[in-house]
């Protein structure tokens, strides 16, 4: 297929209809297409398109700086209820070109405005109310001027697809990107967004400039944090502040330290702060509606009632086999833990993870009690 002949298709996504390669509207991306675009990220499109109906407002300037076809910048400007300016950036011509048969459906394109160029090169010479990095792969090349980019007040949002190496398969490509070791462990994927969370964090206070997590989660193959911006050096020394360590103990434990310490496993540095704000996903819940995925609303829930501390998580089957015992049901340690007087909560990464403040004593108690 080259690049300059290929078929698009038009399909419906949320509540937009636009055109896609035609090879990209399967299960996921199609690594042959001349044009990139990923069916699997319906979910990450949708939870956008709730941030704008959410947090949007009439001349709110977004840029949507890895565009592709435009889905995502798109489907903000056709389902978000507000007078927003699009800006859409495609440095690929075949995306470009698809790009613009997309956008030629609308008579009045004054609000849409397309960009072919280097992302940094926009974001050195622009600045926005939201920007959004949504790359194949890590988005730490873009992160240094994306924080530059964005309005006091404003909107970063960034998606990493390279679990990989956040969660500890390739670890020196890890400490490479991130600065920071990841853990390999059944909490992995906490891990691996505190260490991304971590190093957003890092980078926009050497331009002393804090970001602070509105919302951060993992889901299927990827993960995704926004951020809030504010400027000021002591606002950005205390987001530093809450840098730090996750280690595990040989019994299983798990604690935070603001070093990493001799003979313990440990992931790090990273983000040791809450991961997001608990009326964030609360405020998108407000505006699902049937173009919005069930599993975006089964995520988005389990974010809401999440518990925002301890910084890391358990695993039951974890914590049966440090026991050596069988594991309970996640919902039953949680609902124990709640009748002991302990807070707990499920968690997102996976459906037996939980958090809560006990001890790894009284987990380990109320665990072989219900053996």
């Amino acid at each position: 297929m080259k690049p300059d002949n290929f078929k698009p298709v038009k399909i419906t996504e949320g509540g937009s209809t636009f055109y896609v390669p035609e090879t990209g509207h399967k299960k996921g991306p199609a690594s042959k297409a001349p044009v990139f675009f990923n069916p699997a990220m319906k979910g990450n499109r949708d939870v956008s398109v709730l941030y704008a109906r959410a947090f949007g407002k009439d001349r709110m300037k977004i840029l949507d700086g890895l565009g592709g076809c435009g889905a995502r910048g798109l489907r903000i400007y056709e389902e978000a209820p507000h007078d927003i300016n699009i800006h859409i950036n495609e440095w690929n011509k075949p995306a470009f070109e698809l790009l613009q048969k997309n956008v030629n459906k609308w008579e009045r394109e004054d609000r849409i405005t397309l960009h072919q160029k280097d992302l940094n090169c926009i974001l050195a010479s622009k600045r926005f109310d939201w920007v959004d990095i949504d790359p194949f792969g890590s988005p730490v090349s873009f992160l240094d001027a994306a924080v530059q980019s964005v309005k006091d007040g404003g909107t970063l949002s960034v998606t990493a697809t390279d679990t990989a190496p956040l969660c500890g398969t390739y670890s020196k490509a890890c400490i490479r990107r991130y600065g920071a070791r990841p853990l390999r462990t059944a909490i992995m994927h906490e891990v691996g967004l505190r260490i991304l969370v971590g190093n957003a964090i890092k980078r926009a206070a050497t331009f002393d400039i804090a970001l602070f997590p509105l919302l951060s989660y993992y889901s299927g193959h990827y993960f995704r944090c926004y951020f809030t911006k504010k400027n000021g050096a002591k606002v950005a020394d205390s987001q530093l502040a809450q840098i730090g360590y996750i280690l595990k103990e040989k019994s299983g434990e798990y604690r935070t330290s603001k070093w990493p310490e001799k003979g313990k496993q440990f992931g790090g540095p990273l983000w040791l702060g809450p991961l997001s704000q608990p009326d964030c996903a609360s405020a998108l819940l407000k505006h699902l509606d049937a173009t919005i995925s069930e599993d975006t609303k089964s995520l988005l829930t389990t974010l809401s009632e999440e518990l925002p501390e301890p910084p890391f998580h358990y695993n039951t089957d974890e914590v049966a086999s440090h026991l050596q015992t069988l594991p309970p049901g996640t919902k039953k340690i949680v609902d124990a833990l709640r009748d002991c007087g302990f807070s707990a909560s499920l968690v997102h990464y996976n459906t037996k993870a939980f958090r809560t403040n006990a001890s790894w004593l009284d987990i380990e108690t109320l665990l072989l009690q219900s053996k």
